[in-house]
């Protein structure tokens, strides 16, 4: 196993700064919030709120399981993220030292802000709760592993007689999407805000470069991300495991404001939205919750992909492959593997195999 292993060593690993959208050259925390102090020059992202704040929101390595010690000390913890992120990318970030641009960290950095909105709302609404890390515990592998996450809002409901779940995330655009279906493999190639326009789309399925022609494009209503929506299915794992601690929770809150109202340890997971925000609307995207049998497979599943011996191999999936593109670990990923990895990787790999025939693919696709 080699989680926090390098932790201890001297040779610091983890998050250490950001690579300067200007220079390109690394440069610690410290140094980047000066230079937006004196001005940031030539950088649309140095303002000194935002640099710090996306400093004190990451996390170093070994932070999920160290969280997780508690009155049942545990051999590994991560958070419902953690789970959900590349595996590999998750090893690699716990063995080696890495930068990145401001620009690709401010995403993730703006998704917080909501945080303490939620917060401030709860504080006035004896049934809700914001921003409550909630643990639940496996066992696996011969390992006692603790799973945690922290969702926005948690409000029991009256009127369904069981808790809510709102998770706020943040988006460039919204509206309906346009879904590019690559005609010889019949996979989605893409979903995206805009359709394929005298431009060309690369599909990593057959490995072909599709101008319009090759691609089947409709128009599909605003979709939640397949990721967001698990996220809230391991969010209502934990909120069940902690049902009676939370009841116990919202029970004296309702006391405090002298209601009447009590919650049974027992509430269940009634329902799940998603708040997408952008700069100009929000979208509330309802969310399904699988059955809690399908709930607990889902956390062990990516349980299993992340608790190897040795580092996990690098994405292969055609729809996972985009990550590697955003990826600050790429070049390391690649050393580490002795060659091409993400997209470039799929598409040598493709190319060297020769097994896909297009027009073969066209006739079982009834074309």
């Amino acid at each position: 196993m080699i989680f926090d292993i390098q932790f201890f060593d001297p040779q610091p690993v983890g998050f250490q700064g950001f690579v300067c959208e200007v220079s390109g050259a690394c440069v610690s925390p410290d140094e980047c919030l000066a230079c937006a102090l004196n001005g940031a020059p030539g950088c649309e992202y140095g303002s000194p709120a935002i640099i710090h704040g996306i400093t004190t929101n990451m996390r170093a390595p070994g932070f999920s399981t160290r969280m997780a010690q508690g009155d049942s000390p545990v051999d590994f913890g991560f958070s419902a993220t953690e789970l959900l992120t590349c595996p590999r990318k998750y090893h690699l970030a716990q063995m080696h030292p890495w930068w990145d641009k401001p620009s690709q960290l401010y995403w993730a950095f703006r998704g917080t802000v909501m945080h303490s909105s939620a917060e401030a709302y709860a504080a006035v609404d004896p049934l809700a709760v914001a921003e409550v890390r909630l643990f639940a515990h496996f066992s696996l592998r011969g390992h006692r592993v603790a799973v945690h996450g922290a969702p926005d809002l948690i409000r029991f409901n009256p009127q369904r007689s069981g808790w809510e779940i709102i998770d706020y995330k943040t988006i460039h655009a919204i509206g309906d999407l346009h879904r590019h279906t690559c005609r010889y493999s019949g996979q989605v190639i893409a979903e995206m805000p805009f359709p394929l326009r005298g431009k060309s789309i690369t599909c990593l399925w057959c490995g072909e470069r599709h101008t319009s022609e090759g691609v089947h494009i409709e128009k599909i209503p605003f979709q939640p991300r397949d990721s967001h929506v698990q996220q809230l299915n391991i969010y209502a794992a934990l909120i069940e495991a902690n049902a009676r601690w939370l009841a116990d929770r919202v029970n004296a809150q309702l006391q405090n404001a002298g209601s009447a109202l009590t919650v049974p340890p027992d509430a269940p997971v009634v329902g799940a939205e998603l708040h997408y925000m952008s700069m100009k609307q929000l979208q509330r995207a309802p969310v399904e919750i699988a059955p809690q049998e399908e709930r607990q497979a889902l956390i062990v599943e990516h349980l299993e992909r992340i608790l190897q011996d040795d580092l996990p191999p690098i994405l292969t999936d055609p729809g996972q492959v985009w990550q590697c593109n955003y990826c600050a670990l790429h070049k390391v990923c690649a050393q580490a593997h002795g060659g091409k990895v993400g997209k470039a990787a799929l598409l040598a790999q493709m190319k060297a195999a020769q097994t896909f025939d297009p027009e073969e693919n066209l006739k079982a696709l009834g074309f």
